[in-house]
């Protein structure tokens, strides 16, 4: 019989095995159990379907009243994700000693979409500080799933952070002969939409790649839309593919890492990298408009592995207990 002090009542907003989110859930998750811990995950979301705005908000304070429930009744909770930080309300009224899964943002943003620039410009700087209030007094260690938002933190979190959670996830194969030439992954998303290439992509095209996307359907005759697929189809395609172009968003994507593990060159334009990239074999930074160019003189070969800074990230699972 497994022991209450043994159980570990989780809270996921998003399960599913086709988004980053859900995704990322999984791997902590299965690093949970590492430490002999019995993870019962709850989820609002565990099937194909898509939160919306209202769902996204909703799911986020059903998660902070189920670890309540648990935590009444002597079990250990852990909210898993939808954890950005400026979210200040997640880390000020989760129950005492939850575990917290991966906190993220950091992402690049649309300039252009006025009302969202002034609210991330001015009001996200105070919400984050807020929340780093919270999260440096209920907790001796913090996860963040990237190191994006590094440059926004104070010097006691950065102290106190494990970074790039994220890398958990590359686990590079055996390198495979390459015979398709680009994979996209396109979202619809208003932020997302002001990076993606569509010009560019027009560029690819005539001069004569083949040109898949993955995600939402990208409404271009000249593209192979193959949708939302599982982990094993993606992985099959991309083992293939030549190139893509990581999102200005972020460039350490699911996606993006999916990319690593198959050794899928990775074209990023060099107006979004200000620092240095980890696993930088894997990527090319060039200006975008001259992709052409740089596809003719690029030579496939494996790339060889670079390894991230991630010594600590496993010891941050027998911190906060």
């Amino acid at each position: 019989m497994i022991k209450k002090y043994q159980k570990i009542y989780a809270w996921s907003c998003d399960y599913t095995k086709l988004s980053g989110e859900g995704s990322l859930a999984r791997i902590f998750v299965a690093d949970l159990e590492k430490n002999k811990k019995k993870v019962i995950v709850h989820s609002y979301l565990q099937t194909r379907k898509k939160l919306n705005l209202i769902d996204k908000y909703f799911s986020v304070l059903k998660g902070i009243c189920f670890c309540w429930k648990w935590y009444l009744k002597g079990y250990k909770t852990c909210y898993i994700n939808y954890s950005p930080l400026w979210n200040f309300l997640i880390f000020m009224l989760l129950p005492p000693k939850t575990i917290l899964g991966p906190v993220t943002g950091g992402a690049n943003f649309n300039k252009h979409d006025y009302l969202s620039f002034i609210i991330r410009l001015l009001l996200f700087p105070i919400f984050f500080k807020i929340s780093e209030y919270f999260l440096s007094l209920r907790y001796k260690k913090i996860l963040f799933a990237t190191s994006l938002l590094k440059k926004k933190l104070n010097k006691h979190t950065i102290k106190i952070g494990y970074f790039n959670y994220v890398f958990s996830k590359i686990k590079i194969k055996k390198f495979e002969k390459k015979t398709n030439d680009f994979l996209i992954y396109y979202k619809r998303n208003k932020n997302k939409l002001s990076f993606f290439p569509n010009k560019i992509l027009e560029n690819i095209f005539r001069a004569g790649y083949n040109i898949g996307v993955v995600g939402d359907k990208l409404q271009l005759p000249y593209v192979k839309n193959y949708g939302y697929i599982n982990q094993k189809k993606l992985n099959k395609i991309l083992s293939k593919t030549k190139f893509t172009i990581a999102s200005g968003e972020n460039i350490y994507s699911f996606f993006s890492l999916d990319c690593i593990n198959n050794h899928t060159t990775i074209f990023i334009d060099k107006k979004h990298i200000r620092k240095k990239i980890e696993f930088n074999s894997f990527f090319k930074v060039i200006n975008l408009k001259n992709i052409v160019y740089e596809i003719k003189k690029h030579t496939i070969t494996k790339n060889i592995p670079t390894k991230a800074n991630t010594k600590k990230l496993r010891s941050y699972f027998v911190v906060n207990w």
